[in-house]
């Protein structure tokens, strides 16, 4: 199953597919993803780190996620849409989908399906299908249709399984909403103070805000979005350590290194050398 939909300019695109062979996403692409695996229990790539997939079960992935399958799998319904396609950051007021799906920690978000679930993104992937082979003027219309209407879907389960069936409240709009601001500033801003003043809320409020919600603390979010992006950029990309220590706003090469064996239990140099041989 291979389907793909882009405008006459080839800007905006819109795939969904299973895996035929080995595949790969690059680093820097501005690609969501959403997979779901249909079939047994299976394993992926995600930023190098292996990943179970349980059976049922649906991840989200951002353009900074990086991804790997090494071997045919038509489980996998693969479904990937650009920003030129839709831009949940720009249209987030109509999906809410930014802090619970996309961009919501540095942790991978899984949805695990239940049996009247499945029956539901049966009828939904059917629709979008049968969509893909509709060929006329309004196609992309309605396939944008079809994917809000998705990542809807997502949306509210995966707050649901996070939160219970508690509508969305003060807490957690504020636990989003930290999220949200540390996807746009991480790179630069490594106190939680600067979060909780962006916030309005005192630090200590904050901290016990994610307490409560039996979530990591505000800093250790901080450190794992940062972890997270070192690894990436150690990974996939020709940088230089020193550089990647710089864009991550460290006073030098030193102190990054400290930070990242600190979290990673090796150095930046060591990590590279281990990783990518078996990459």
């Amino acid at each position: 199953m291979n389907y793909f939909f882009t405008t006459n300019l080839s800007f905006a695109k819109f795939l969904l597919f299973t895996v035929d062979k080995k595949f790969s996403t690059s680093l820097g692409n501005d690609f969501y993803s959403i997979i779901w695996n249909k079939g047994n229990e299976c394993l992926i790539k995600v930023d190098g780190i292996p990943t179970i997939i349980k059976s049922n079960t649906i991840l989200t992935l951002t353009p900074s996620h990086h991804f790997s399958i090494d071997s045919k799998n038509n489980s996998l319904y693969i479904l990937r849409f650009n920003e030129s396609f839709y831009c949940v950051e720009k249209h987030d007021k109509e999906v809410s989908c930014i802090g619970y799906i996309f961009y919501g920690t540095a942790n991978i978000t899984t949805i695990l399906l239940d049996q009247r679930e499945q029956k539901k993104f049966e009828i939904l992937f059917e629709m979008i299908v049968e969509e893909f082979q509709t060929k006329d003027n309004i196609q992309g219309e309605m396939l944008t249709i079809l994917l809000k209407r998705l990542i809807i879907k997502c949306t509210r389960l995966a707050r649901t399984q996070q939160y219970g069936d508690t509508p969305e409240n003060a807490t957690h709009s504020i636990i989003r909403q930290f999220n949200i601001l540390v996807e746009i500033n991480f790179k630069t801003e490594h106190a939680v103070n600067f979060y909780a003043k962006q916030l309005n809320i005192a630090a200590k409020s904050l901290t016990n805000i994610f307490s409560t919600a039996k979530l990591p603390n505000p800093l250790t979010v901080i450190h794992n979005r940062l972890l997270t992006e070192a690894r990436r950029q150690i990974l996939f990309s020709d940088k230089p350590i020193k550089e990647i220590a710089y864009e991550l706003n460290f006073t030098d090469i030193q102190s990054f290194s400290r930070f990242f064996k600190s979290k990673q239990g090796v150095s930046p140099i060591n990590f590279k050398k281990s990783k990518i041989d078996n990459y």
